[in-house]
């Protein structure tokens, strides 16, 4: 804590903060607070700094060496080692060379460049999702929003697999109300924090495991069925399957069988055309023989 300036130091690594934010900030949603499209401008000059970015109304460097940027901002790490600064606009303030600027330690003890470490103000919380992280003022309203585009190991990423029902299956229920199990497994190496099953209206609670099987209600005809997964730091992947319902016992399965009626000698008979049955497996054969045409 820097008593002067009432700030948190906050470290992208997120390791320490993360572990101290309360549930409810899952609650803010960042989905309520869409990132903007970002208006790159190719004619800022890159500039070097020495001090941490904080969010603050002053823009430039303060009195205590951070470097300013304004409340709502959005901070992108780009892939070539450049750190873009644009206001909650998307209009784009600075461009700062991470090679360059001063490097200072972390929370976590590793030296990282001043523009991935920021101070936000107290009571602030943070929502991860993917390569973003979402921080919030005390009150729900979006302070800074920071992106991550070097490249992340794909084993980062959330996957589903729904093993049962198959998508475009059709179901026979002969029971009420109908209900179907919907079952899976999920990959998620960060954790699975949750796991819920959407159908129409309801929503059920799957657990937190790695596979699923639940009893899902369902209604005659087409339904879409949703899986939902959180990992352990709130990150959001879904998954739908389609199936129609069918309400009562299903037909017996059958086959059509189709040939010409013959003699013993195997000759045609005459004044019958070919003939075309359906068989049962239920054991019934029946034969509808159509008249020759003359």
């Amino acid at each position: 804590m820097n008593e002067k300036t009432g700030t948190w130091t906050l470290s992208l690594l997120l390791a320490l903060l993360l572990a101290s934010v309360p549930a409810a900030a899952a609650d803010l949603g960042p989905n309520q607070h869409p990132i903007p499209e970002l208006k790159v401008n190719e004619s800022i000059e890159t500039i070097a700094i020495s001090g941490e970015l904080s969010v603050q109304p002053e823009l430039g460097v303060t009195a205590e060496g951070a470097f300013g940027i304004p409340f709502g901002s959005i901070v992108v790490h780009t892939a070539d080692r450049t750190t873009l600064v644009f206001d909650s606009d998307g209009n784009h303030l600075f461009s700062i060379s991470d090679e360059r600027s001063t490097k200072i330690p972390t929370p976590a003890g590793v030296e990282k460049p001043c523009t991935w470490v920021n101070q936000i103000p107290s009571g602030s919380r943070a929502h991860y999702c993917g390569n973003t992280t979402f921080v919030f003022g005390a009150v729900g309203e979006p302070i800074l929003t920071v992106i991550d585009e070097h490249p992340k190991p794909v084993e980062d990423l959330i996957s589903i697999n729904i093993t049962s029902p198959g998508e475009g299956e059709d179901i026979w229920i002969d029971a009420v109300p109908p209900h179907i199990t919907v079952a899976g497994e999920v990959h998620a190496p960060l954790g699975v924090r949750s796991v819920s099953i959407l159908s129409g209206t309801e929503e059920i609670r799957c657990g937190n495991g790695t596979t699923f099987a639940c009893s899902v209600p369902v209604s005659a005809g087409e339904n879409t069925i949703t899986i939902q997964v959180r990992d352990n730091r709130r990150c959001l992947v879904e998954k739908t399957v389609n199936v129609t319902v069918h309400i009562g016992q299903p037909p017996p399965p059958s086959v059509t069988v189709s040939g010409v009626v013959t003699d013993r000698e195997g000759s045609p008979v005459p004044g019958f055309g070919p003939a075309v049955g359906v068989l049962s497996l239920m054991g019934a054969l029946l034969i509808f023989p159509g008249r020759k045409r003359r």
